[in-house]
């Protein structure tokens, strides 16, 4: 995008500023899916700008699904506002309609060209050849509601607000004092002297009292609490099931395949190497070499200092379509032969087709069973789409989920108990449920003897809810969980010994005794560290992360303890080697960077608040929770 985003810095409007590009090309593939067929309100207004409800639940939806691919699960809108993104969503809008009102007010102008050449330049807007494709452009604008002119609106206001950014990025100088202190305090290294004390098992024939379990328990009760548990009843409508239901008459299938044929036949499809020259006569050269017998790939790179490019396969259509120029010659040449040059507006272009699918016409019987299949689907979706709103008409109405199943004559299910991740209390999946990540949401927000409202899924199938009863979470009696319980309190007390033994040496070590000596009268590990750097640099499986916080906490030769893999160590700082300012210039450029950031976010989060007292910003927070509850 037009800005790298700024990694380091954590304040929103520091993610605003850097991050504020990124939103209009974020969010291609996303569907407008918060028209409400009413006005549209604004959540805020900021000077003489208004920030739309509409598109704060775009953004808003935008950034959970951000979010959702990071965390590989579901994520729904009670934890984004307890994490605080539905706020900083918004914050991130108004600190952006903050810096438009700015903008226009010290007069800030964006020109057609750079919004042309910002716009060409766009990856989404271009094809596999990697031109810039109109159709695409349109078609990517239409998917998302803009207009071009709107479009166009929103990269002129960001534009304008990257001026504004650029502006105060200028403004900031970091001292050479404060990188240095921070290549100092980064690049310092240690080296601890340590004395491994191992964790030893119990011995079998030492037991716990039932009143140390139950500390243990208590100690660990998140642990070893049940989880809550949902008795529901459940309507699903999917059209999978209905289709396995309807009969597909042979006389309809063969009419579709003649109306469809089309999207059975296979056009012949071709691959193809290129190279590209300059000029007509360099390609020509190249040519000429190749008929001498020289390779393709060869002779090519040679002439034009460019390995040759593999595309396709392509249909002539599809080939026309992001090729023109080069279309005919491919489909006019023979396998593994090579064309004569062809021009287009990227240079002259060699061609050798590598291989060849060739066309292929189906049969009404090597389809007739996936045709019949779809045809089946489509009017099972005919029948679901009925019966889902007849469905939600019953349930409007008032009547319960048992007589509006008994009326349409659907399935209820009852299921005794759902847990939150779908299982059963034996920790088994419960079978035939809609997908977890459509149902499960639904289910949190939903209380005892509340019927949900009828829900889409991901896959196109409907289904409603009730929650007939919740079995509230509850602590595990110690007679279910001893055996997990009995092995915490094992690990852990092997660990307090451990750890009772290292403080004893530490003891001796602070009373004068060399490590080295409590090592061998001890028979225990002795050792000295490598150089270790505050974030474990380079070594990270030489120190633990205890022991490396615990040593940049030491003074040169104070003794301490810290945690370790199957043990507890004792630690010695024994030598601190402070580095040279700036010895590694590439590390001192890097810190001056994180520190520019750092600053300027905090320039940033000044200016944001001047303006918001000068111009002016109202929330209007009934528009921001009805957005919310639309997600």
């Amino acid at each position: 995008m037009l800005m790298r985003m700024r990694s380091t810095v954590a304040k929103i409007v520091t993610f605003m500023l850097f991050g504020l590009l990124i939103a209009s090309f974020a969010v291609w593939g996303i569907g407008d899916i918060f028209h409400t067929g009413g006005p549209n309100q604004v959540v805020a207004e900021v000077g003489h700008t208004e920030v739309p409800q509409y598109d704060f639940s775009r953004n808003l939806s935008r950034q959970m699904n951000q979010v959702r691919r990071q965390l590989g699960g579901e994520f729904d809108i009670s934890q984004a506002r307890a994490i605080g993104l539905v706020d900083q969503v918004l914050q991130q809008m108004v600190s952006q309609a903050l810096f438009n009102e700015q903008a226009n007010k010290m007069g800030l102008v964006v020109g057609d060209s750079q919004i042309q050449q910002l716009i060409m330049a766009e990856p989404a807007f271009k094809n596999q050849a990697g031109i810039f494709d109109r159709s695409r452009y349109f078609g990517l604008l239409q998917n998302n509601g803009w207009t071009e002119q709107r479009y166009f609106q929103i990269l002129t206001d960001e534009l304008l607000r990257e001026q504004l950014a650029s502006a105060l990025q200028d403004a900031v100088l970091v001292p050479d004092a404060v990188i240095d202190a921070a290549y100092t305090h980064q690049e310092q290294r240690r080296v601890a002297e340590t004395l491994f004390v191992p964790n030893v098992a119990v011995p079998e024939g030492l037991a716990p009292t039932d009143e140390e379990l139950e500390s243990v328990l208590q100690t660990h009760e998140v642990r070893f609490r049940s989880p809550e548990y949902r008795e529901i009843s459940l309507i699903q409508l999917n059209r999978e099931a209905f289709a396995e239901e309807i009969e597909i008459a042979d006389d309809e299938v063969a009419a579709a395949f003649e109306s469809r044929r089309d999207q059975f036949d296979e056009p012949e499809r071709r691959s193809f190497e290129q190279v590209i020259f300059t000029d007509e006569a360099t390609a020509r050269q190249a040519l000429g070499q190749m008929k001498d017998g020289q390779d393709f790939a060869y002779a090519g790179e040679q002439v034009s200092g460019q390995a040759p490019v593999t595309l396709g396969p392509f249909s002539q259509d599809e080939l026309t379509g992001q090729l023109p120029e080069l279309a005919e010659a491919v489909f006019a040449l023979v396998e593994n032969t090579v064309s004569e040059p062809v021009e287009s507006p990227f240079g002259w272009h060699l061609l050798r087709v590598t291989a060849l699918d060739p066309a292929h016409s189906a049969t009404l019987e090597e389809v007739r069973d996936t045709l019949a299949a779809d045809l089946a689907l489509e009017a099972a979706t005919d029948v679901q789409v009925s019966l889902a709103n007849k469905l939600d008409d019953e349930l409007a109405a008032g009547f319960p989920m048992e007589e509006a199943a008994g009326a349409l004559g659907i399935e209820l299910a009852k299921i005794d108990a759902v847990g939150p991740q779908g299982e059963t209390p034996e920790g088994e999946a419960v079978e035939g449920l809609p997908p977890l990540g459509d149902l499960l949401p639904v289910l949190l927000r939903t209380n005892a003897g509340e019927t949900s409202l009828l829900t889409e899924t991901q896959d196109g199938n409907y289904f409603v809810v009730r929650v007939d009863s919740v079995t509230p979470s509850r602590p595990r009696p110690l007679a279910e969980v001893r055996d997990d319980v009995l092995e915490i309190w094992r690990a852990e007390k092997s660990t307090a010994d451990a750890r009772n033994r290292a403080e004893t040496f530490a003891e001796l070590a602070r009373g004068g005794q060399t490590l080295p000596a409590i090592a061998e009268s001890e028979s225990l590990v002795h050792s000295y560290t490598p150089e270790l750097t505050r974030d474990r640099r380079g070594v990270a499986d030489a120190a633990s992360p205890q022991v490396v916080s615990t040593l940049f906490a030491l003074e040169p030769n104070e003794i301490a303890v810290a945690d370790a893999p199957g043990g507890v160590v004792v630690v010695k700082l024994a030598e601190v080697r402070n580095p040279i300012p700036r010895s590694d210039q590439a590390v001192a450029d890097a810190l001056d960077e994180d520190l520019s950031q750092s600053f300027e976010g905090d320039l940033v989060a000044s200016f944001v608040e001047s303006l918001r007292q000068e111009i002016g910003v109202e929330i209007n927070q009934r528009a921001v929770e009805d957005a919310v509850a639309q997600q």
